[in-house]
């Protein structure tokens, strides 16, 4: 849910946001499990019987407390929003229960530690700063259930003296990163308006009129099959319309490609324009065998240099 709203210089997101908020970190994992549907559900299942039984027992037990935080970052109004998921009281403060789900087994999720998990600690640790923020007394509990034999482990959450810290540097983050991609963004539009360099030195016969066709279409949001022989010029052509509609629109290019030859001749086209002055950011995506630097693809930290 992370919006930005530029004009008025404020930014809504969720505490998931904050804690994902950063330059990528950490060593690349390749896991064969279950699916992200199949997963979730069991997940959002554990959830709901954790909840279901605790309201029974517990009288003064909410699930899905809804929470907000606003501060101000560098000019933004930053809004964070999130739900509890249990909320109870014990001896006049307020417990924050953070629920997860596992796949490990109780003799192996009894040894998990605050360390091991320390993303899901976050959270609770956020929404316990949020509390207190409103002058609560709370603190808090990560709740981990297995799912594979229903165990149920509890870590405390300690009093952290940096978690507001860790709360600006992250938002920081997100508003120095969005002011970066409005300067870029205003600045692939100047060079829409004065005029994007062509990738050759002339256009080949019909070649701009084709372009410029394609460019009303794009704008216009009409979807376009187009056909010409080889060699008539429709990378370049296709290109230079596309790129003028989304540096005035603010968007991304797709460029779908059925051959590596294909893609070969978009990347060339591209760095062109850039030879002559193009501001563009541009990503090639190839399948992972391609891209693997060793003969054999083990994508874990203990068997690659690379994924360390």
């Amino acid at each position: 849910m992370l919006r930005f709203k530029d004009s008025e210089r404020e930014l809504r997101l969720s505490v998931h946001d904050v804690i994902d908020a950063g330059p990528q970190r950490g060593s690349l994992e390749l896991k064969v499990a279950w699916s992200s549907s199949t997963r979730m559900r069991i997940g959002q299942k554990i959830h709901t019987q954790y909840q279901q039984k605790t309201e029974k027992t517990d009288q003064s037990f909410r699930k899905e407390v809804p929470v907000k935080h606003v501060m101000l970052i560098k000019g933004w109004e930053v809004e964070i929003a999130g739900r509890i998921d249990g909320l109870r009281e014990e001896d006049g403060v307020l417990v924050v229960e953070e629920i997860k789900s596992s796949t490990l087994p109780r003799t192996l999720l009894k040894e998990k530690t605050l360390e091991l998990v320390s993303n899901w600690a976050r959270q609770a640790e956020l929404y316990v700063y949020f509390l207190q923020s409103q002058g609560l007394k709370a603190r808090g509990e990560l709740i981990i259930v297995s799912i594979v034999d229903g165990y149920q482990h509890k870590l405390l959450i300690p009093d952290s003296d940096e978690i507001e810290a860790f709360l600006t540097e992250q938002c920081t983050w997100l508003v120095e990163e969005r002011e970066k991609q409005i300067q870029w963004l205003q600045k692939r539009f100047e060079m829409a308006e004065k005029g994007l360099p062509f990738a050759h030195a002339k256009w080949r016969e019909g070649q701009e009129e084709m372009s410029e066709n394609l460019r009303m279409q794009l704008q216009n949001e009409r979807v376009v099959l187009l056909r010409a022989p080889t060699g008539y010029g429709k990378t370049a052509a296709s290109l230079y319309a596309a790129l003028q509609v989304a540096y005035k629109q603010n968007r991304r290019i797709f460029f779908a490609t059925a051959r590596t030859t294909q893609q070969k001749m978009v990347e060339k086209t591209i760095d062109q324009m850039i030879k002559k002055g193009l501001p563009i950011r541009a990503l090639s995506i190839r399948s992972k065998e391609k891209a693997c630097l060793n003969d054999k693809m083990v994508c874990r930290p203990e068997s690659c240099q690379y994924a360390n």
